[in-house]
Parts: structure tokens; sequence; C-alpha cells
């Protein structure tokens, strides 16, 4: 048996010069875990669950909850789901404070919620926020694109 071995270097050149199927077909082969960051594999829930390999789940899923919770329950496990899959297994060390830890901070400006990121969150706890990210880009990559399931999150 013959085996072809390819570069992570190469295969991603060919991808980026390559159009529509042959694309598509490079990305079957190759895997796009190899091919694409994290941001260009994660653009929905769906994708977050995906990545996690865990069945999506619906809102009416939560029935168990008063009718008043079951968005808001819903909303928290699409966020928390999707956060996970951003970072790529990382967990913030709250007993590290030189680590910095991204969270989406959303300021009401008068005209709805804009999106603001602070740098660097230092806290004395020894339990960890499903809400920080590793990196300001994936914090501001999330603001910027989850709106719908921030805005579920927080009622709004």
């Amino acid at each position: 048996m013959n085996t072809l071995s390819i570069t992570k270097e190469n295969a991603l050149k060919c991808y980026q010069e390559a159009s529509g199927e042959v694309k598509t077909a490079i990305l079957n082969l190759v895997g796009k875990e190899h091919l694409l960051n994290i941001t260009e594999r994660i653009k929905s829930y769906q994708d977050a669950c995906e990545h996690q390999g865990i069945t999506p789940l619906n809102v009416g899923y939560f029935s168990f909850l008063p009718e008043i919770d079951r968005v808001h329950a819903f909303a928290a496990h699409k966020v928390v789901t999707i956060i996970r899959s951003l970072n790529e297994g990382w967990v913030p060390d709250w007993s590290d404070d030189d680590q910095s830890k991204y969270y989406v901070w959303y300021k009401n400006s008068g005209a709805g919620f804009s999106c603001s990121v602070y740098g660097y969150d230092c806290a004395y706890s020894d339990v960890g926020s499903r809400l920080h990210f590793k990196t300001l880009e994936l914090a501001q990559y999330f603001g910027k694109n989850f709106t719908t399931e921030i805005n579920e999150y927080f009622n709004i």
C-alpha cells in the first residue's frame, strides 16, 4: 500500500488557491480543523455543538423549568457552548494573576447595547467563569457575531 503525505502548509496553500468544489474536496480530505481557524469553523450554535460532539438542544428541552425561564436557560446553554468551542479547551486559571482573561462587556448606551471588551480581569475565586475568553480577538468575534444569543441571554 502506498502512502501519500502532505504538509499542513501545502494543504493550506492548495485550499486558499482553490475554488468551489475543489475547496470543499480539500476540506473533506484534510479536515477543516487543520485548515481553518476556530472563528472560521464556529459560526453558529450548531457549529459549536458539532465541534464538541454534542447534540444541539432546543428550548423544548428546558420544559421542566417554568415557562418564563426556558428561553433564558436555553440561551445560557447556547452562549456557554459557543464560548467553550471558541476557547478550544482553554479554561481560565484564577490562581494566575498574570493570565489575561477577556469577556464581552455590554454597556447601555441609550440606543441599545454596544460592545466593549475589558482586557484584563482578575478574580479571587476558585470558581472559573464560563463567559471568559483566552484572547481579545475571540471576545470581540463573539461580541460582534453572536448578538442574537447574547440578546436572548440578557433578555433584551
